[in-house]
């Protein structure tokens, strides 16, 4: 499924109350969002899904930390290595 910034946004906003805005996702539904406003504004933050703002009626709830700034967690990003060499399949005897 692709992600779209602008879905993204749309879906959550209500959950940030426009503090927070999702900038992208990691697996599982988690978002990694954008500080826009207050003393913590441009930092990036990690969101766990699990940790729902609108229940726990606190729209912070579930968010960490990630960087202080956009160009600090932009200089933290690393290049996955992808390991695209055939498979090898071992057949394994069940038989005792």
């Amino acid at each position: 499924k692709d992600y779209l910034l602008a879905n993204a946004i749309n879906t959550y906003k209500e959950y940030f109350k426009m503090l927070w805005i999702p900038i992208g996702c990691s697996s599982g539904g988690n978002q990694i969002c954008l500080c826009i406003k207050g003393n913590k504004k441009g930092s990036v933050w990690f969101w766990d899904h699990e940790m729902d703002p609108i229940i726990n009626n606190k729209p912070s709830s579930g968010l960490t930390l990630i960087a202080s700034s956009f160009n600090e967690f932009i200089s933290k990003l690393e290049k996955e290595e992808v390991d695209n060499s055939p498979s090898k399949a071992i057949s394994i005897s069940l038989d005792f």
